[in-house]
């Protein structure tokens, strides 16, 4: 059993294989009132869960919600909120979200909210989820006018990484998670990237390589948000290349996945860290290399036009003004501080030119 737990202040992150029951008793105090909400395709995964909590627990609401970003609604959040209502939970409430980012993100805006806010702790079960959405404490859930609208900032009171849920994660859902990966290699850690290539260990979901990408990016995204928990500045790095990728998400009807998206966004924002000057091109050919080498290929935007895309982009929680501003690099590893502000507005055509770009080099 190996449990590597890194101190976030408040939040406990537990990284490791064969490690569920032992981080839930550390975690959940007896006779704690449970929410347990889960992705409704993991039931075999959620009864091992179930099975643990009932050993902690009887008073157990136990709730499922469809996959994918579907899930993350005014809709299905306000049902979740009146099935804890009628059945009276109060603040002493605890709920356990396992899934992917948008169970996690879905689950922890409830807990924000409901009752001005309960504790919540999430058990990942995708890569994406792993090292980006169940560390950081944000939450939220998508609009008609676009992806993560509406939410709050909310810490759980535990994350646990129990890898051997990875052992019956889809391919292309093990897949999409490389894109924050590499993001972190692109934003923070050159040695990191390096590391990534490493592919044929990614292909055959090799542990140790699985243990030190997923290590390595929860250290990143930690040493971030404990500097900036609220977005006020540095933590912006972690948007590298999500201006381009929710726009896809947002054009396509969330048809498009969320690490296909950011994949071809870090591929349209580097070049547009080129075109302004700020990379050189060398590094920018790496970093497509790095994409197109874990299978990432640009999406189908075949029915939406820039305009949509553009429209789509001024509406970045980034902004400040109706135009785009993007976090631009200035080598694989660093990014352009731009005076603590940590993005940059960027013209029009400069953005119809990388985008361009991006759907010939993928």
């Amino acid at each position: 059993m190996n449990i590597t737990p890194f101190d976030t202040r408040h939040t406990p992150i537990y990284v490791g294989k064969d490690i569920l029951n032992t981080s839930l008793r550390k975690t959940l105090e007896e006779k704690t009132p449970v929410v347990f909400i889960y992705d409704r395709e993991l039931s075999s995964w959620a009864d091992v869960v179930l099975k643990q909590l009932s050993a902690r627990t009887d008073n157990i609401l136990l709730l499922s919600v469809p996959p994918g970003e579907t899930s993350k609604c005014r809709a299905m959040k306000a049902e979740i909120e009146d099935a804890m209502l009628e059945k009276k939970y109060g603040r002493n409430t605890c709920i356990v979200a396992l899934g992917g980012g948008a169970v996690t993100d879905l689950a922890g805006f409830v807990a924000a909210t409901y009752v001005r806010g309960v504790s919540c702790v999430y058990l990942p079960t995708t890569i994406l989820g792993m090292v980006d959405a169940s560390i950081g404490g944000k939450t939220g859930i998508n609009t008609p006018q676009g992806k993560n609208l509406i939410g709050s900032f909310h810490t759980p009171r535990a994350v646990i990484v129990e890898m051997s849920f990875l052992s019956t994660l889809p391919f292309p859902l093990y897949r999409d998670g490389f894109a924050e990966v590499i993001k972190y290699g692109c934003i923070l850690n050159k040695n990191l990237f390096a590391f990534l290539s490493d592919t044929e260990s990614y292909e055959s979901k090799h542990p140790l390589f699985l243990e030190k990408v997923i290590t390595e990016s929860v250290i990143a995204k930690i040493d971030v948000v404990l500097q900036d928990p609220h977005e006020s500045g540095r933590r912006r790095i972690l948007n590298f290349g999500h201006t381009v990728a929710h726009a896809f998400e947002k054009v396509s009807g969330y048809s498009i996945s969320h690490g296909a998206a950011v994949a071809a966004g870090m591929v349209a924002e580097s070049f547009i860290s080129v075109l302004k000057g700020h990379l050189s091109e060398k590094e920018h050919t790496l970093i497509v290399e790095r994409v197109r080498s874990y299978g990432f290929r640009k999406p189908d935007l075949s029915t939406a036009s820039f305009e949509d895309l553009y429209s789509a982009m001024c509406m970045d929680k980034k902004n400040t003004t109706t135009v785009p501003r993007f976090v631009l690099l200035s080598s694989i590893g660093s990014v352009c501080p731009f005076g603590n502000k940590y993005c940059q507005e960027v013209d029009k055509e400069t953005i119809r030119t990388a985008l361009l770009h991006m759907e010939e080099v993928l």
